[in-house]
C-alpha cells in the first residue's frame, strides 16, 4: 500500500481520509492490521498525537478496533454511508479522550501518594462517598456526583493543593461531558463501586502501586465504554445516518 507524506501543519483530518482512500481503492481490506503508531508517524510525517487522535476517530466510526497486545485491524463490515459526517463528528469527540488520558495520569500518581498520606478521616471520607454510590444507583446524576466525591477525596489525600486542584479541574472538564456517561449500564456502575471499595481497601494498606493497577483498569473500562457510546451516537445522528 502507498500513503502520500502529510506536513506537519495539516491535521488527523488526513490521515483518516488516507487511510479511508486506501479502503476504497482496495489497497487495504478488512481483517488487515494497519501499521504501528511508530510506523504510521514515518509515512505520514506526522507526530505521535496525530496519529493517535486519527485511530481513536475510525475506532469510533467503526472502521477499526484496537485489539490490545495484537495490534490495530480494519473490522470486517465496514460501516457505510455518508463517512464524511462520521468522520467530523468523530474528531469533534477526541478532547474527550485527552481529558480521560490526563486522568489516567493523575489519579495514577493520586492513588500512590495517598497509600502514604490518608488518615482516618481521609478513609471515613472515601467510605461515605461509596456509600451514596451505592444509594444513588437509580439516580444517575446523583451517582456521577458520588463517585466524583470519592475521587476529590483521594486527590485531597494526597495533601497536595496542586494535585488536588488539578484533579478538580480535570474531572470538572469531564463533567461538562457527563451525558456520555449517563447511559451507564448497571452492569458499569457495579464495576466502578466494586473498583472504589478496591481503591480504598488498596490505599488504606498502603499499597499504593496495586491501587494504581486497578485505577488502570476501571479507566480502560470507561474508555471503551465512551469509545461504544459514541459510536453509536455518531452513527444514530440524522446526518450520519447509514
Amino acid at each position: 500500500m502507498e500513503f502520500e507524506v502529510i506536513h506537519r501543519s495539516t491535521t488527523s483530518l488526513m490521515i483518516v481520509n488516507q487511510i479511508l482512500k486506501n479502503l476504497e481503492t482496495g489497497q487495504l481490506k478488512a481483517g488487515d492490521k494497519l501499521p504501528s503508531e511508530r510506523e504510521l508517524c514515518k509515512l505520514f510525517g506526522v507526530g505521535r498525537s496525530s496519529v493517535r487522535e486519527a485511530i481513536k476517530a475510525l475506532v469510533v466510526m467503526g472502521n477499526i478496533e484496537v485489539i490490545q497486545g495484537k495490534g490495530t485491524f480494519l473490522r470486517e463490515g465496514l460501516p457505510t454511508g455518508n463517512q464524511g459526517s462520521f468522520l467530523e463528528k468523530a474528531l469533534q469527540a477526541m478532547p474527550m479522550f485527552d481529558l480521560m488520558e490526563a486522568r489516567e495520569i493523575l489519579e495514577i500518581k493520586v492513588v500512590q501518594l495517598a497509600a502514604d498520606r490518608l488518615d482516618r478521616e481521609d478513609i471515613l471520607r472515601l467510605h461515605q462517598a461509596i456509600k451514596q454510590m451505592v444509594e444513588s444507583k437509580e439516580d444517575m446524576g446523583s451517582f456521577y456526583e458520588a463517585d466524583l466525591d470519592f475521587h476529590y477525596a483521594l486527590a485531597e489525600s494526597t495533601g497536595n493543593k496542586v494535585i488536588s486542584e488539578m484533579m478538580k479541574v480535570i474531572t470538572k472538564m469531564i463533567h461538562k461531558h457527563r451525558y456520555h456517561f449517563m447511559t451507564l449500564s448497571g452492569e458499569t456502575q457495579e464495576k466502578s463501586i466494586a473498583s472504589a471499595r478496591q481503591i480504598m481497601q488498596m490505599v488504606a494498606r498502603g499499597e499504593g502501586d496495586k491501587a494504581a493497577e486497578i485505577v488502570r483498569e476501571h479507566l480502560r473500562l470507561l474508555d471503551t465504554k465512551l469509545v461504544n457510546l459514541l459510536s453509536e451516537t455518531v452513527k444514530k445522528s440524522p446526518e450520519g445516518g447509514r
